[in-house]
């Protein structure tokens, strides 16, 4: 959950060496609830 609401939460490859960026998504994905880039 991110501020009350349900999501998926996805990691993608950032093409950067143990680097992701972790996004999540409302459950229709339709809309980005928060995005961060994490790693090294």
């Amino acid at each position: 959950m991110v501020d009350g609401t349900s999501g998926v939460l996805m990691a993608l490859g950032t093409g950067e060496l143990a680097r992701f960026r972790v996004v999540a998504v409302d459950e229709g994905c339709t809309r980005l609830l928060r995005s961060e880039i994490v790693g090294r």
